[in-house]
């Protein structure tokens, strides 16, 4: 505790106030408090306090200039000023410094620390006080032993410079009989301290020659009993009239108190400084093992021990105290750092431990505390010890110790109160050393661990660029051969010479071919969801017309089997809205198909809302809307217990498995393309009463945008008008198939073909063949399509020549090498397998040329039709004739089946195309069970 303990407080922040306040009230200060500048000044110039606590900025007047003026006046300026802020820049702890501040604490604190470094401030004033008072009582002293010694003989010598003779009365001084006192100057001057004869011959030779104005000299005097005492000589000198030094007169005054006093306040100092570097060192580095090694060294040298150690407290299953840092005063003394000292079993480190007193063992053999460890001392030669625990919140974290090696000795009262004091800093420095550790353990750690998910996230977009090129490879190996099964269908479908058993043949080829076709789609679909190659490429849609293709494509489905389709749309709707419309077109389609696949009774509606609940939140911008989309069926519904799964790849409900042969990944792929829009696909649905599927999008709305590209989805084919110009189309494709099957489909047309298999042979054949149009595929086994496109359009544009229309084909399912084929400089991308008659239409656009459709006779049913026909299209053929339908169908007579089918008449060739897929594809047990359910409701 502090002797002064008037301390004034200087901030404006409440809470910063209340703080120390509290801290500073609970160690026993005496404080008084100040939120202005200007009161801070009055209050000083009231009652000086004994240290101040100064933030730098406040309302008023700043820190800095609150501590020039303490500076400035006297007797002000002694006053300790101590800065603390929450300023941490160099700059500002540097004009503290400037302005006279002794210290600076940066906010936020540690409070032990703050209290060290006041009691050390507060214990520095208190020095300063204590010196100042001592010099003030000693002039004084010095005084009264002037008056008294002008009238006494004592201790006056009378020096003749000339025979060197010394008459002297300082018995009582040095101890000596007056007979036992030197006579000559010689043999006075061999009872000098060794270490003081120099200086005090030099400057007594200097005032006898007259370069000092007077004789004042402090030497140290050997006593009879071999001690030295302080004495203070102090004489007139006589000199001749050539400068001769004839005689000295004078006084002898012992002065060894007051020379004590004063070694004792310098040592005291010193050592009071040497905290202060200490403190400093721990407070600015972060270097462990450089603020171990200062402390020992600068604690071995001021204490001038043998050895200075500092050791860590761990506890562990067996806690030891480790030694971190090591003096030694000379060579020879021996290091004790590969010594392990346990706790366990040893009273002196554990009555260290648990105690924040020092204990000074003067002769540690005789140290009850030291017994056990009696051979150790003996061993390392320790004859004195001084020891102090280190503590951080209450508990031990390491110990200091000074150990004296060549004598024994005495420790005094002030270098316990240093060695406790230095402990206190350490204690807070080890515990500092120790955050620093764990920290940059975490930091090790972290690091570590960013390079494990570095490496993870590699493996991981290797696996996605492996996964890539196999969906890649997969969707080419797989589009390839069909392109070549459905283009020569469509070529059969459309030949007028064929029979029509043929046509029929080819129709189911070509069905087949397409449902092989969608369910490679979705399979390939699923695997580039799953890969994360899908993306939301949202553009500018105009919605209206989105839904009216829908409502289109599906109104002749359900009135075939007896169903209403309806819409019901919000009036708010926006006209157009920014979305991926191909992904949001293909849910809905997904969604409807099932609705009207599992409903048999009653009918379908879509709706689409807008959730005015979102579209009040304040922190929605006017430009953005949510959009709900559902699809509601009066369907068979679906059990709570098969709602967990239905989203699921390839999983269906009992009831869909009985009802449709389809792969089960509509749903997933759905939720899926639903998530990548923003939106979370669900279902609410009860059993025989209907589903209802639902979602709900983000989107923004626009003032303009396109309407959606609805391909078309049958197989007939258009002509071209007759008497039109020859055109020359090159093919460039390394598939012999794919070349052939182009060939044979555009040849018959009246088209010039020519065809190549390299990127090479095609730029050469466009160079001396000038075709009209080129399609070319993107994988060529010398160079890529995009390459050989590239080659041409420089080669035009260097000669000036009108761009040759060029038509990138692929079979590629990766969106992102859909978007670099499409946007290669072509005029088109047509996808593998190539709808025949898509590609004549485009040739015809890109060439100018004109078309006539495909006669009445020629038109075929798309895959979709074909599988969604239902008892209703049953009963335009008589009762018996569906009777027997049934029967062969649970006798599994395929052939008598198939020549039912021959009877249906041409008007309904849907009908007849259907039944013969199922046939062909032995799917009996669809064909049994519509002639059955057409069966019971004529029996109704």
């Amino acid at each position: 505790m502090s002797y002064a303990t008037d301390i004034l407080i200087v901030d404006d922040t409440p809470a910063d106030l209340h703080l120390i306040t509290q801290l500073l009230k609970k160690a026993g200060y005496s404080l008084r408090v100040a939120q202005t500048g200007a009161t801070a000044l009055k209050s000083v110039q009231m009652r000086s306090p004994d240290l101040v606590l100064l933030d730098i900025k406040l309302p008023d007047i700043d820190g800095y200039t609150i501590c020039q003026y303490i500076r400035a006046k006297a007797p002000l300026d002694h006053i300790p000023v101590i800065f603390i802020s929450a300023l941490e820049q160099s700059l500002n702890k540097v004009k503290a410094f400037k302005v006279g501040g002794i210290d600076y604490v940066t906010k936020p604190y540690e409070a032990e620390e703050l209290l060290a470094r006041i009691q050390l401030h507060l214990t520095h004033q208190r020095l300063r006080h204590s010196i100042q008072k001592q010099n003030q009582d000693l002039r004084a002293q010095e005084e009264r032993w002037q008056l008294l010694l002008q009238g006494t003989q004592d201790n006056i010598f009378d020096w003749n410079i000339q025979t060197g003779d010394i008459t002297t009365s300082a018995c009582h001084l040095l101890g000596y009989e007056r007979q036992e006192l030197p006579k000559q100057f010689d043999a006075w001057v061999s009872l000098m301290h060794p270490e003081d004869r120099d200086r005090t011959l030099r400057d007594l030779n200097a005032y006898l020659n007259q370069e000092l104005p007077k004789h004042y000299l402090e030497v140290r005097m050997r006593c009879k009993d071999g001690s030295y005492k302080w004495v203070l000589s102090r004489g007139q000198a006589t000199w001749s009239d050539d400068g001769t030094p004839l005689r000295m007169v004078g006084i002898h005054n012992d002065i060894s108190d007051r020379k004590q006093a004063e070694l004792a306040l310098k040592n005291q100092l010193r050592k009071t400084l040497l905290l202060q570097h200490i403190t400093d060192r721990i407070r600015h580095c972060l270097d462990a093992d450089q603020i171990f090694q200062t402390t020992v060294s600068q604690l071995g040298s001021t204490f001038q021990v043998s050895r200075c150690l500092i050791q860590r407290y761990t506890e562990e299953v067996a806690p030891c105290v480790p030694f971190v840092a090591e003096y030694l005063s000379d060579p020879s003394i021996s290091s004790v750092r590969a010594i392990t000292i346990p706790v366990e079993g040893n009273p002196h480190l554990q009555h260290l431990l648990s105690h924040p007193d020092a204990i000074a063992s003067d002769d540690v053999l005789a140290d009850p505390l030291l017994n056990q460890a009696a051979d150790l001392c003996r061993h390392i030669n320790l004859q004195s010890m001084l020891s102090v625990a280190t503590f951080y919140q209450g508990k031990a974290n390491g110990v200091i110790s000074l150990h004296q090696c060549d004598r024994l000795r005495t420790w005094t009262l002030e270098e316990i109160d240093l060695i406790e004091a230095v402990a206190a800093q350490m204690g807070i420095a080890i515990a500092q050393v120790h955050l620093i550790e764990q920290e940059r353990q975490q930091r090790q750690a972290l690091e570590q661990s960013n390079r494990s998910l570095q490496l993870a996230k590699q493996d991981a977009d290797d696996a996605n660029q492996a996964k890539s090129r196999f969906l890649a490879n997969m969707s080419h190996e797989l589009r390839t051969p069909l392109n070549a099964i459905l283009g020569y269908a469509q070529l059969l479908v459309n030949d007028v010479t064929l029979s029509i058993q043929h046509q029929k043949y080819s129709q189911v080829i070509l069905s087949s071919g397409d449902y092989l076709l969608k369910l490679v789609n979705d399979i390939l679909d699923l695997a580039r969801v799953e890969s994360g190659c899908i993306t939301d490429e949202a553009i500018p849609c105009h919605l209206p017309s989105l839904i009216e293709s829908l409502h289109s494509l599906f109104q002749q489905h359900a009135s075939r089997k007896g169903l209403s389709f309806t819409l019901d749309l919000d009036a708010d709707l926006p006209s157009y809205i920014v979305v991926d419309s191909k992904k949001l077109r293909q849910v809905l389609i997904n969604l409807l198909a099932n609705a009207l696949k599992f409903t048999q009774e009653g009918g379908v509606i879509l709706r689409v809302l807008v959730e005015s609940a979102l579209l009040n939140d304040e922190s929605v911008s006017s430009s953005e809307m949510f959009l709900s989309f559902q699809v509601e069926d009066t369907g068979i519904g679906i059990a709570p217990s098969e709602q967990s799964y239905i989203f699921q790849a390839f999983e269906q409900t009992p009831a869909g498995r009985r009802l449709s042969n389809s792969t089960g990944l509509g749903l997933s792929i759905s939720q899926h393309l639903v998530a990548v829009l923003g939106g979370h696909l669900q279902v609410r649905s009860d059993v025989d009463r209907g589903s209802i599927f639902y979602f709900t999008l983000p989107v923004q709305t626009t003032e303009n945008g396109v309407s959606p590209d609805i391909q078309d989805t049958t197989w007939s084919m258009a002509r071209l008008m007759p008497n039109q110009p020859a055109k020359c189309i090159l093919i460039v494709d390394e598939q012999a198939t794919s070349q052939q099957l182009l060939t044979d489909a555009l040849a018959p047309m009246g088209f010039e073909i020519l065809t190549v298999d390299t990127g090479k042979q095609a730029f050469l054949t466009w160079q001396t063949q000038q075709p009209d149009l080129i399609l070319i595929d993107f994988r060529l086994p010398d160079q890529d399509g995009e390459q050989v496109v590239q080659q041409i359009r420089q080669a035009e544009q260097a000669q000036q020549q009108p761009q040759t229309p060029i038509f990138m084909m692929s079979a590629s399912v990766l969106e992102s090498d859909r978007f670099t084929l499409a946007t290669a400089d072509c005029q088109a991308f047509l996808e593998k397998p190539i709808h025949l008659s898509h590609l004549v239409q485009q040739i015809a656009q890109h060439l100018n040329l004109d078309l006539q459709p495909a006669s009445e006779q020629e038109h075929s049913v798309s895959l979709s039709d074909l599988l969604n026909i239902t008892y209703h299209d049953l009963q335009v053929m008589p009762q018996d004739w569906i009777q027997e339908l049934y029967t062969f169908a649970t006798q599994c007579s395929s052939d008598r089946i198939d020549a039912l089918i021959k009877q249906i008449p041409d008007e309904h060739n849907a009908l007849r195309q259907a039944l013969t897929y199922y046939n062909y594809n032995i799917d009996i047990g669809t064909i049994m069970r519509l002639a059955h359910q057409c069966l019971d409701q004529s029996a109704d």
